[in-house]
């Protein structure tokens, strides 16, 4: 199997029931290289339990985007009967949809509200005006709300916390995270959930980098601080945690497709030996360039094509190029907004990317910060999902559904009306996700 690919529908088989006593939770990730199904339920002491998956290759879907509706439907519908049957049980619980693509945007927005010089000590109160403050965001044409994350508070424009409850001051400041997307196109992937479904919406969307977050922080890394990278087949995305707070979040087009490109490109290959080269290369090489001229020569062989050797030392050196940019175009934003030493308990890769040969390595040395693979918390199920960097986000947004669901939080509309509307904050509920 490619890394950030699949050749093959993967799951398991069984009979298929309607069991409504039990609160299922499904997840579903339409992705470049692949969709996924997930379906998992939580016990009392917030261990996760994987019941059933399913997931099928991406037919017609560019950079997370769905670009022929009614093939991605067919692949979607098939990687749902999949999860059912070996789940033994219908989807009949809420469903949560990771969003990604070009159209979705990123920015930071903040609310002043001035306080009452005759009782300076802030309240909750002065919390939930400068909060609205926040969230009146200038959008574009087109253009909605998809989350409002609070990333601090600074009071008098000095002291910044994430609780300014109990503080003195002339005016309490509220910095937002914002995430925002073209209605139409989230629409597009939310109307082919309901098709599926028998008109029944997703429950709610997620940006996919916050759902990866979820998965993967446990409290002591989400204390320190920590910075997520999803690397995909079609799409990077990233996202900054500190404590409750979202401090930044965002994408760029270029994941592992980009690195098959260049291999065909830099050595004269074709797709199928791209792609063979890149599924190898832990055999002789790494992401750590190795100049060592021709010394260490590699076969390459495809089907349909004719054999040849390939010096190891250059098919490393294009894909350390390509990954090195991912990872300094995420450093160089951060550096923009200064976040880069909130990042106190290092990196956490996840995505078919985190499976490359020495992408950790490679990473350590361009942020200067321990990197690990990421690993999903307190869960249980079948291996191949659980212990696996490539479903981290369906994985994530099933916790992100339970979390809102016991805070009440998730859209009363049906969500393409709900995509609107949406005005609401998630600082309470990443820290209770938390345990913050």
């Amino acid at each position: 199997m490619n890394v950030g690919e699949v050749s093959e529908e993967q799951g398991g088989a069984g009979g298929m029931v309607k069991d409504s006593e039990r609160e299922i939770h499904t997840g579903v990730e339409i992705g470049t290289s692949s969709i996924k199904v997930v379906m998992g339920e939580f016990s009392d002491d917030d261990q996760l339990d994987i019941v059933g998956y399913g997931e099928v290759p991406s037919l017609k879907v560019r950079k997370g985007e769905p670009v022929n509706v009614g093939i991605v439907e067919e692949q979607l519908e098939r990687a749902f009967q999949m999860a059912e049957s070996s789940a033994g049980t219908e989807v009949t619980g809420h469903v949560f949809l990771a969003v990604t693509g070009s159209h979705i945007r990123t920015f930071h927005n903040a609310g002043v509200h001035a306080l009452d010089p005759d009782n300076p000590v802030i309240s909750n109160k002065d919390v939930t005006m400068a909060l609205a403050a926040a969230r009146r965001v200038s959008l574009e044409e087109g253009e909605f709300p998809v989350h409002f994350m609070n990333r601090h508070f600074r009071v008098d424009q000095q002291l910044e916390l994430n609780n300014p409850v109990g503080q003195a001051g002339a005016e309490l400041e509220a910095d937002m995270h914002v995430v925002a997307g073209n209605c139409n196109r989230l629409e597009t992937s939310c109307a082919l959930l309901a098709d599926i479904l028998g008109e029944r919406p997703a429950t709610d969307i997620v940006f996919s980098p916050l759902a990866a977050a979820l998965a993967t922080l446990n409290p002591d890394t989400a204390r320190q601080g920590v910075l997520v990278i999803d690397i995909g087949e079609g799409v990077t995305e990233y996202v900054c945690q500190h404590g409750p707070a979202c401090r930044h979040s965002g994408q760029f087009a270029v994941g592992c497709a980009n690195l098959v490109n260049d291999l065909m490109l830099g050595l004269g290959l074709s797709l199928p030996q791209g792609r063979e080269i890149l599924h190898r290369l832990g055999d002789f090489g790494s992401a750590v360039w190795k100049d060592d001229g021709r010394a260490r020569m590699t076969d390459v062989a495809s089907e349909g094509a004719r054999s040849r050797l390939v010096p190891a030392s250059s098919i490393e050196r294009i894909i350390r190029l390509r990954l090195e940019e991912i990872f300094l175009l995420i450093r160089g934003e951060l550096e923009k907004i200064d976040e880069t030493g909130s990042i106190g308990a290092g990196i956490r890769l996840c995505g078919g990317g985190a499976l490359i040969p020495g992408v950790i390595d490679l990473a350590t040395e361009v942020f200067g910060l321990p990197v690990e693979q990421a690993r999903a918390r307190a869960i249980s199920g079948p291996e191949e999902v659980c212990h696996s960097p490539r479903f981290i986000t369906p994985l994530g947004l099933l916790r992100w559904g339970q979390t809102m669901l016991t805070h009440d939080v998730l859209p009363e509309k049906p969500l393409t009306e709900h995509l609107r509307d949406d005005i609401r904050t998630m600082a309470k509920v990443i820290r209770d996700a938390l345990h913050w």
